[in-house]
């Protein structure tokens, strides 16, 4: 990417802070007359923008950036009716749309994600264009990307669910579960029901009720928690981790068994807010999607859920959602992916009254994996098939 100028990151700061505007309700419009533009950077009043230079060099680093129409909020006429021409002649440049009649609907789609921007993505946005001018020029990673992509608000594809529901209930349950019901039939209890078993049998051998505070810092709950790492079903942990020690983990903080029981007492027991814990256990465990939601998966099965970023990240892509857990290991991330599950179990309520989000969970699963599409699970299941007809 070319030099980006002061220029360009103060037409940058312009663009965002209205989508800001809109974001917070103080504006009603994401355009920006391009007169108003040439204001906000420090030129004349009453003059359209026409710095092609300043406004090529942002039109690369939105399209580096996921947000390769940002720069067509400027329009030519104060109502923001008209694109501005040489906006459009950039989104050509792109290859964003081949051709002008395209344009128009090109746009109306892009408006609608800056404008749903949340105020994480404002910020991210920010502290990118805050950087040095040298540290922003060489921004190429996909890294910027995915944290723009994160920060929209997407919607779940419903014609996408239910596509790959059609074509789990044909390539999967007609030979595995014929004729029963799409979410609770006896093949996904198979796969899938382990979850809900060993969250009961965790919570009981745990007994969170008969935890005492004056315990905190002996190791006792710590000890308590190991076992729930090494069982062999609960594979977003062990197939990844091999199992976790947690106990080793804690001792290389200072204090950090006595810091990790006091946060795990306060959020199983007491009334420490989730977000807390949650912070509290990624400071001294690191950011480890798998452990720190298995967690927070042992307080509340309806609540929360484990998370193996992989899988789920290519669940959502399938389902329309460009939303990324691998290495975005936070509060903030994790509440954004259970809303998106929330969204699907919303949807499966249709099939199911009674779907609950562990089953949106293995429904995204076996989605996201494609064990029983494309890998080994479609191997036997063909196999069962040919077995059948011989």
């Amino acid at each position: 990417m070319s030099k980006i100028s002061d220029k360009s990151i103060k037409v940058l700061r312009a663009l965002i802070e209205r989508v800001q505007q809109c974001s917070i309700g103080t504006c009603t419009s994401v355009n920006m007359w391009t007169e108003e533009l040439t204001e906000l950077v420090g030129g004349p009043a009453h003059v359209p923008f026409r710095d092609e230079t300043a406004l090529r060099e942002c039109a690369d680093w939105c399209s580096e950036n996921g947000l390769p129409l940002l720069t067509m909020m400027l329009s030519a006429d104060k109502d923001g009716m008209i694109v501005d021409q040489l906006a459009c002649k950039l989104a050509f440049k792109h290859g964003v749309v081949p051709n002008r009649a395209e344009m128009k609907n090109a746009w109306l789609a892009e408006r609608g994600e800056i404008a749903a921007l949340t105020e994480e993505g404002i910020a991210r946005a920010e502290e990118a264009l805050a950087e040095t001018v040298d540290a922003l020029n060489v921004s190429k990673a996909p890294k910027g990307r995915r944290a723009l992509a994160n920060a929209r608000n997407q919607e779940v594809e419903a014609k996408s669910l239910e596509e790959w529901l059609t074509r789990y209930r044909t390539d999967v349950l007609d030979v595995k579960a014929p004729g029963q019901p799409l979410i609770h039939n006896d093949f996904m209890e198979s796969q899938e029901g382990y979850k809900e078993l060993y969250w009961v049998r965790w919570n009981k051998e745990l007994g969170f009720d008969g935890w005492s505070e004056g315990k905190v810092g002996s190791g006792e709950f710590v000890d308590a928690l190991k076992p729930t790492f090494e069982d062999n079903d609960a594979n977003w942990i062990t197939k990844r981790f091999g199992g976790f020690d947690l106990r080793a983990k804690l001792e290389e903080k200072r204090d950090g068994i006595k810091r990790f029981e006091k946060a795990a007492y306060g959020f199983y027991v007491g009334d420490m807010v989730a977000r807390e814990f949650f912070e509290e256990a990624v400071s001294l465990l690191g950011r480890q999607y798998p452990v720190i939601s298995h967690l927070m998966f042992l307080k509340d099965k309806e609540a929360y859920v484990p998370v193996k970023p992989d899988v789920f990240e290519t669940g959502l892509r399938k389902l329309g959602v460009e939303f990324y857990l691998s290495g975005y290991c936070s509060w903030d991330n994790y509440t954004r992916f259970l809303g998106y599950l929330e969204r699907i179990r919303q949807m499966l309520l249709e099939f199911d009254p009674e779907t609950t989000m562990l089953d949106a969970h293995s429904v995204l699963w076996i989605i996201g994996s494609g064990y029983w599409f494309d890998g080994e699970g479609a191997k036997e299941i063909e196999k069962e098939k040919a077995a059948e007809v011989g």
